[in-house]
């Protein structure tokens, strides 16, 4: 079952330079900089909170989302491809991604000192270390380091989230990061 349509919210406002640099700091494989977070008002990002990634589990709207039936149309409520409205984005704004994945974002309550949770995604099952953290989803789009600012990234991913919404995927946030690529075409 999809969740409703959330009430009006703030837009996201452009990361501290402190955020961009330590926002995966305690997570030596993440990547290399947040640009932009589209729950950047209304969830503040702490200090020396630990942040990983993980699969995002069974999310039927974003399986619709992400699912190319090769029209250039959407229907109302989502599916025929909502990823590609979100290229459209990204390439309207020269964003010089890499790639989109829907991933969990998992936040440690204990580094954060987070108590309210009120973002949290109960998704986590007994015994698999998730539950007792905050959770919430994403899909991270990843750019080349160095191409993106945080003030245009803010832009951008509110018009992401938009479109999510307006395909019926109300619980999922657009993060974006630089990455580094690695193999031979890798620059």
């Amino acid at each position: 079952m999809n969740p409703s349509p959330p009430q009006p919210r703030l837009p996201p406002c452009v990361i501290s330079e402190e955020e961009a640099t330590y926002f995966w700091s305690k997570n030596p494989t993440g990547p290399l900089k947040t640009i932009a977070r589209s729950n950047s008002a209304t969830r503040p990002w702490v200090p020396g909170t630990e942040h990983s990634l993980n699969t995002i589990g069974r999310h039927p709207s974003l399986a619709s989302f992400f699912a190319d039936d090769g029209s250039e149309s959407q229907p109302p409520g989502g599916g025929g491809g909502g990823f590609r409205e979100i290229v459209k984005v990204l390439d309207r704004f020269g964003v010089e991604w890499t790639n989109l994945d829907p991933l969990r974002v998992v936040e440690n309550p204990s580094s954060s000192g987070s108590e309210d949770g009120t973002a949290a995604v109960a998704e986590g099952r007994a015994g698999d270390g998730l539950s007792e953290k905050v959770q919430w989803r994403a899909i991270l789009v990843g750019i080349k380091p160095g191409t993106l600012t945080r003030e245009k990234g803010a832009e951008v991913v509110k018009e992401c989230k938009e479109v999510m919404e307006r395909c019926g995927v109300y619980d999922v946030e657009c993060l974006i990061h630089e990455i580094r690529l690695w193999g031979s075409g890798a620059t």
